[in-house]
C-alpha cells in the first residue's frame, strides 16, 4: 500500500529573502564555460521553502544555460528545480549557482539570465536575480580570456572575491605580467592570487611571471576587494606579454551593494477549501457567494478556475488537471483569502 503525505504550509507575508553576495555578470568565450554563485539570506522570522525558476527566454542560440540548487546540478533546459530548499530564519543559502557554456562558433552576444527564487507554496517571486551574460568575440589572438566573472554583488560590504580563466591557444610558451588598475577603489582594498601564489592589499603588480604552456588552460586567477558599506568601482586586470610589455588579455570587474530585489508576498493563511489529494474527475465544494477558487501550475499558470453565485455545494471539475502537484489559492473582491496546494492522482 502507497502512503502519500502531503503537507500544506502558510505563505510568508514579506519578502523576506534577500541577495546577500553574488556573482551578477560573465564573460565567456565561446567553448568554454562561466560561472555565476551566488548566496541568499532569509532575513524574516519565519522559515522559507524555496523554489528557483530559471528564465532563459533572452538566451542567445548556442548558449546553454543551467543551475545548481540545494542538492542537485540541473540539466540544460530544466527551468524549476524539482528540489525544494527551506531557509531557517537568519540563514544563508549557498548551493545556488548559475552555469552558462557556449558552443564554439556561437556570435556575440550579451543577455540577462534570470532567475526567480519563488515560495513553493504560493508560487510567489521573493527575489529576482539577474546574471548579465557577455559571450565574447573570438579573434586570432594566441591567448584566449576563455571566462571571468566580471561584476560582483555584496550586500553587507566587506570582501567580495571573483575569478577569471586564460587559454594558451598558441604553440609557443607564454610568459605573462599580471597588473591590477582601480577605479574608484583603493589599492588596499584589493588583492589577488596567481594560483597558490598570493600578493597582500595594495599590490598593484605581480612580482612573478605567470607562465602558460602551449593548450594550457589556467583557471586560477582570484582577485578580492574589500568595501565599506555603499561603495563601489572597478579594476581593470590586464596580461601583458613579459618581454613587450603589451596588453595581450584583460577585463574589468565592478562591484555593487545595491541591486533591486524584492516583490512582497501576499499574506495568507493556509485555505482547507480542497482535500490534499484530489480523485476522479470532479471534487465537491462550498463556497460564499462572489468567492472565486483558482488552480495553478506552480508556476502560476491559472489552470482551472470557479466563481461561486450561491452558498449551495457545487461541483469543480478536475479533467484538465494531469497527475501532480498544484497550487490553489481563494479570491474575495480580488484580495488573497488563503492559498493551499493538492496533489491530482489518477
Amino acid at each position: 500500500m502507497r502512503v502519500l503525505a502531503v503537507f500544506l504550509l502558510a505563505a510568508v507575508s514579506s519578502a523576506a529573502l534577500q541577495l546577500s553576495r553574488a556573482v551578477t555578470a560573465v564573460s565567456v568565450a565561446p567553448g568554454w564555460e562561466a560561472a555565476a554563485p551566488a548566496s541568499v539570506l532569509n532575513e524574516g522570522a519565519a522559515a522559507l521553502r524555496i523554489l528557483v525558476e530559471m528564465d532563459t527566454s533572452a538566451a542567445p542560440a548556442g548558449s546553454m544555460p543551467y543551475f545548481c540548487w540545494g542538492p542537485s546540478c540541473y540539466a540544460p533546459g530544466v527551468v524549476l528545480s524539482p528540489d525544494t530548499v527551506t531557509i531557517a530564519p537568519g540563514a544563508r543559502e549557498e548551493s545556488f549557482k548559475a552555469y552558462v557554456f557556449v558552443e564554439p562558433g556561437t556570435a556575440p552576444a550579451v543577455f540577462p539570465l534570470v532567475f526567480r527564487f519563488r515560495d513553493a507554496l504560493s508560487g510567489a517571486v521573493l527575489l529576482e536575480h539577474t546574471v548579465r551574460v557577455e559571450i565574447l568575440p573570438v579573434g586570432a589572438d594566441v591567448l584566449l580570456l576563455a571566462w571571468a566573472q566580471t561584476e560582483l554583488f555584496s550586500r553587507e560590504g566587506g570582501e567580495v572575491g571573483g575569478a577569471a580563466a586564460l587559454y594558451n591557444a598558441g604553440r609557443s610558451l607564454r610568459r605573462m605580467l599580471v597588473r591590477a588598475e582601480p577605479t574608484g577603489i583603493p589599492p588596499s582594498a584589493f588583492r589577488f592570487c596567481l594560483g597558490d601564489s598570493c600578493y597582500g592589499p595594495g599590490t598593484l603588480s605581480a612580482p612573478d611571471t605567470l607562465v602558460l604552456l602551449p593548450g594550457q588552460f589556467y583557471p586560477r586567477f582570484y582577485c578580492w576587494l574589500r568595501l565599506p558599506e555603499g561603495a563601489g568601482g572597478a579594476v581593470t586586470i590586464r596580461f601583458l606579454d613579459a618581454s613587450t610589455a603589451n596588453t595581450v588579455a584583460a577585463y574589468s570587474v565592478r562591484v555593487t551593494q545595491a541591486v533591486a530585489i524584492a516583490e512582497p508576498a501576499t499574506a495568507a493563511a493556509p485555505c482547507t477549501v480542497l482535500p490534499p489529494v484530489l480523485h476522479g474527475e470532479a471534487v465537491p465544494i462550498r463556497l460564499e457567494p462572489g468567492s472565486v477558487l483558482e488552480i495553478t501550475s506552480l508556476l502560476g499558470q491559472s489552470l482551472a478556475r470557479y466563481r461561486a453565485t450561491t452558498n449551495t455545494a457545487a461541483w469543480l471539475a478536475l479533467h484538465t488537471l494531469s497527475p501532480g502537484l498544484y497550487l490553489y489559492r481563494l479570491l474575495r473582491a480580488g484580495a488573497v483569502i488563503c492559498v493551499g496546494r493538492v496533489v491530482r492522482l489518477n
